[in-house]
């Protein structure tokens, strides 16, 4: 069987994927930071009381976020697939739901145990994601990121922007 080189087009669809994937991170924070924590506050409160229960409710109003994204995606597919221009737009939209997925397994999945798919099986690269979820829960503030959960300098975390500081 002779080698066959790749089209360039599919080299950089998933390249695209892949860059795309990555900056749902950032986004990820940005969007946790200052909407979730900020001007959709009352959306996201019912993720910290219902991650505070023992057994989980299945649906909270925080799931309003990931379904909003969703109609996003679906938004760039549609471009993407129409306009040869904006062609671009369907690896974007492949790397930001695989971002989704992969949040979706990690966090509602294995730290929050929405689904018991993991049992209580304990994986290490997931356990260090989730030690930091609850650290995120526990003093409402940093780390805001998921999948590379960065933390500020405070042993305690930090204080969200939007909550006043007494000084």
């Amino acid at each position: 069987m002779a080698y066959q080189q790749l089209p360039c087009g599919a080299v950089q669809n998933v390249l695209i994927a892949t860059l795309a994937f990555v900056l749902m991170e950032p986004f990820t924070y940005c969007a946790h930071r200052w909407v979730m924590h900020g001007l959709a506050k009352f959306l996201h409160e019912s993720h910290h009381r219902n991650a505070a229960r023992a057994v989980p409710a299945l649906l909270e109003a925080n799931d309003f976020f990931p379904v909003i994204l969703a109609a996003g995606v679906n938004i760039l597919l549609a471009l993407g697939f129409n306009q040869p221009s904006l062609s671009a737009l369907v690896p974007t939209s492949i790397g930001i739901t695989a971002y989704g997925f992969a949040y979706f397994i990690v966090h509602d999945v294995y730290i929050h145990k929405r689904l018991r798919l993991f049992g209580n099986k304990k994986v290490a690269l997931l356990e260090r994601l989730a030690v930091a979820h609850r650290r995120h829960h526990q003093f409402n503030g940093e780390p805001y990121g998921m999948l590379l959960p960065i933390t500020g300098q405070r042993a305690s975390g930090s204080i969200p922007s939007h909550v006043p500081t007494e000084s």
